[in-house]
């Protein structure tokens, strides 16, 4: 196991999660963060040793930074945080867009800013929450991610 430490914001399913095993099998240690406690520590158990999960949920930001406040140095940040929502013109409700902006704007940011200094200052975050990046291959997103933090 390396030095290396990745978060994977919204690591508990979709490519969050495939990217999170890719770290682990990359042979870094890997933080997954997800909405639910119990549930993120069970996967991150099951992810394997070296992995570890953290309850948060970036669509509340005032609650970021005391959630990541135990994370230590970090070697790569991927923010792969999103909630699927067909918020239709029909249907439409500004609740529920008004999260999701929150959530991609406020809380990526404010993730960012959190973690500002314990970041590996060659790190570059990189999202993995757009209709791109859903399609983005996992080790596509990690080989990205290493190139950054390369000395």
């Amino acid at each position: 196991m390396s030095d290396r430490t990745i978060i994977v914001v919204g690591g508990t399913s979709g490519i969050g999660l495939e990217i999170a095993k890719d770290v682990i099998a990359h042979g870094d240690r890997v933080i997954i963060t997800g909405r639910d406690r119990t549930r993120t520590e069970e996967i991150a158990a099951g992810i394997g040793p070296g992995a570890s999960g953290i309850a948060l949920d970036i669509s509340e930001p005032e609650t970021i930074a005391e959630a990541l406040r135990p994370v230590g140095a970090v070697h790569g940040l991927v923010l792969a945080a999103i909630e699927r929502d067909a918020n239709s013109a029909r249907d439409y409700s500004i609740e529920r867009a008004r999260r999701l902006v929150v959530l991609k704007l406020v809380g990526y940011t404010e993730t960012i800013h959190t973690l500002l200094d314990r970041l590996d200052p060659r790190t570059r975050p990189a999202s993995c929450c757009s209709a791109a990046g859903r399609r983005t291959c996992p080790t596509r997103a990690r080989r990205r991610c290493r190139r950054s933090t390369a000395a």
